[in-house]
C-alpha cells in the first residue's frame, strides 16, 4: 500500500467540535491539492487524494492516501515531504518553501488557526506525520498564524524590481511564480496575467530581474509583485571581467595596460 499521510487532531478531552473537525479536514486536504498542482505543474492536479480511515478514540486521527492519475511519475511522497518540512520551516524559521503558493499558505493559516484562544471552534492539537518515519511529526501552534499573517500583508507599495532563481509556476488558484530573491534569500510570490504565461515558462529554472508594482512586509522585504516584464539576468559568472570590459571601448586607455591606466589616474 502507498504510504499516507495523517492528520491528528484533539481538543483536550472535551468533544471535538463538528465544525471545527469539518473545517480542519477541508483545509488540510486543500494544502494536499495545492502542494501537487504546484509540484506537478497542473492546475488541475495530479493525484486523486481519498480518506482510507478515521481513527474515532481521543485524538481523532485521519489518513489521507493518494493515488497517482500519472504514469510516467508519483508525486505522492513528495507532497508528504512538502506538507510536513513545509509546515516545520514556516513554524521554526519563517521559511517558505518554493512549492507553498498564497493559495496553500492561507490553507495553513486557516488550519493554525482553530488554535487560536479567542477561535469559537478551538483545537488544542494539529499533528501532521506520514508512513514514511524519516519524514517525522509535525505540529501546528496559534503563532503560525500569526506567522503566515505577516508574510503575506503587505506594508509599503512602490514600483520596483526583484532578482532572483524563477521557479514554481503555479496555476491551480491564480497564475503565479515563485522568485528566490537574493539579497533576502526570500520567496517572492509574483502574480502575472495569462497572456504572460510564455514569457514566463520559457525564464522557469533561470536566474531572473522582475519588475512592476511591489508590496513589502514591516521588514520592508518584497513578499509579492505584479509582474510587469521579466528580463534575463545574468550569473555573476557571465557578467564582462574588467580586462573585458576595458575592450568595450577602442583604445580606452590610450594603448597602455588597465594597471597603468589606473595608476596614472591616482598620482594624477
Amino acid at each position: 500500500m502507498p504510504n499516507r499521510i495523517y492528520l491528528r487532531v484533539d481538543s483536550e478531552g472535551k468533544p471535538i467540535d463538528p465544525g471545527a473537525f469539518v473545517g480542519a479536514v477541508k483545509s488540510f486536504w486543500g494544502i494536499l491539492q495545492d502542494l501537487d498542482s504546484a509540484l506537478s505543474r497542473d492546475r488541475r492536479g495530479s493525484i486523486y487524494w481519498g480518506i482510507t480511515s478515521i481513527q474515532r478514540t481521543s485524538p481523532a486521527i485521519i489518513a489521507f492516501i493518494g493515488e497517482s492519475q500519472l504514469t510516467a511519475i508519483d508525486h505522492t511522497d513528495n507532497v508528504h515531504k512538502a506538507c510536513i518540512d513545509g509546515i516545520r520551516r514556516l513554524g521554526r524559521y519563517d521559511e517558505l518553501l518554493p512549492s507553498y503558493s498564497d493559495a496553500a499558505l492561507n490553507k495553513v493559516k486557516r488550519l493554525a488557526g482553530y488554535m487560536r484562544a479567542n477561535a469559537r471552534k478551538r483545537l488544542d492539537l494539529l499533528e501532521v506525520y506520514s508512513d514514511n518515519q524519516d519524514l517525522g511529526t509535525v505540529s501546528l501552534s496559534p503563532e503560525l498564524a500569526s506567522a503566515i499573517e505577516s508574510i503575506l500583508t503587505p506594508r509599503y507599495e512602490s514600483e520596483g524590481s526583484v532578482v532572483g532563481n524563477l521557479d514554481s509556476v503555479t496555476i491551480h488558484s491564480g497564475t503565479e511564480f515563485r522568485v528566490w530573491e537574493e539579497v533576502t534569500n526570500r520567496a517572492v510570490t509574483c502574480r502575472f496575467l495569462s497572456g504572460q504565461l510564455d514569457m514566463v515558462r520559457n525564464a522557469l529554472g533561470t536566474r531572473v530581474l522582475v519588475h512592476g508594482h511591489v508590496r513589502a512586509n514591516y521588514q520592508g522585504h518584497p513578499v509579492k509583485i505584479d509582474v510587469e516584464g521579466i528580463e534575463p539576468y545574468p550569473a555573476d559568472v557571465e557578467l564582462p571581467s574588467i580586462e573585458e570590459m576595458s575592450g568595450l571601448v577602442p583604445d580606452f586607455t590610450g594603448g597602455v595596460s588597465l594597471k597603468q591606466f589606473m595608476e596614472e589616474l591616482r598620482n594624477g
